[in-house]
This record gives structure tokens, C-alpha cells and sequence, in this order.
């Protein structure tokens, strides 16, 4: 088992205090795409430690072979002060009872149901655009991811 002081860090800059975080709000998919690259399991500052796994394989072992040994660590321990003890933040005995009332969201049927959905709602979005009109595509996409979630929930 490699110990913390073998696993690689990224090329990028760190910068004190702060870590990688620059990098990863500027480039997010740039950032965390160059990480593979540099092996399974890649160390970070953000601005305490965190680990991105790139291996299919390790991550399986880490969320379901072992995840009664693993925790989510000290940021996620934060955010559930913003976010509450949802499914994202929550561990042990709380973060499965979430996940399985989360779980049939997720079957096979209601998937392609929310393909549909997805569907409807962008040809809806583009149906009102303009020949000619300027658009702000950051806000028409987030507009339209809203309508999707508001539909399928």
C-alpha cells in the first residue's frame, strides 16, 4: 500500500493558504482531467489535503467494498453546516438510508422517463429563440437545467 508521501502532485501551481483551488475553480475539467495521468490516486491542496482517485476499480472498492471504512473527510464535514446531512454529505448508517429513498429516482424506467423530460424542455427552450437573437448561453442552459429538475422532481 503506497503511504501519503508516494502519492503524486500535481504540476500546477500551488499556492499557499489556498492550494490548487485557483486551478480547479479556473479549469475545473482542464484540472482534474491532466490528473490522471499521474497514476490512481493523485494528492491535492484545497486548501487542507484531499485525494482524487482516477481508478475505476479503487473508486468501487473505496464506495462499496470498503465504504464503512472510509469517510468523506473534513470538507464534506463543512458543507453539511450549508447543506445539511443530505445525501452528498452524509456518512455511515444516515448516507445509506438517503441513498436508498434516493435509490428508485435512479431505476432504469424513470431514467428514460427523464430523457423525455430533457427532451420536451430543450425543444421547448430553442422553439423561442429568435433568428438573429443574441443569446447568453450560460443562462439559457442553466434556465433549462432548472426546468428539467423542477419537471422530473
Amino acid at each position: 500500500m503506497p503511504t501519503v508521501t508516494d502519492v503524486p502532485v500535481p504540476k500546477q501551481r500551488s499556492y499557499p493558504l489556498i492550494g490548487h483551488s485557483i486551478e480547479l475553480l479556473r479549469r475545473p475539467l482542464e484540472f482534474v482531467t491532466s490528473l490522471r495521468d499521474l497514476g490512481d490516486i493523485v494528492r491535492i491542496q484545497l486548501p487542507s489535503t484531499a485525494y482524487v482517485v482516477n481508478s475505476p476499480a479503487l473508486i468501487r472498492q473505496l464506495l462499496v467494498t470498503d465504504s464503512r471504512k472510509v469517510t468523506k473527510g473534513v470538507q464534506f464535514q463543512k458543507l453539511r453546516a450549508t447543506l445539511g446531512n443530505g445525501l452528498v454529505t452524509s456518512e455511515g448508517t444516515t448516507h445509506r438510508r438517503n441513498r436508498r429513498l434516493a435509490q428508485p429516482a435512479f431505476h432504469r424506467k424513470r431514467i428514460s422517463d427523464y430523457v423525455d423530460i430533457m427532451s420536451d424542455c430543450t425543444e421547448k427552450m430553442i422553439a423561442d429563440w429568435k433568428p438573429g437573437q443574441q443569446l447568453l448561453l450560460d443562462q439559457e442552459l442553466s434556465g433549462l437545467a432548472m426546468t428539467i429538475v423542477a419537471k422530473a422532481l
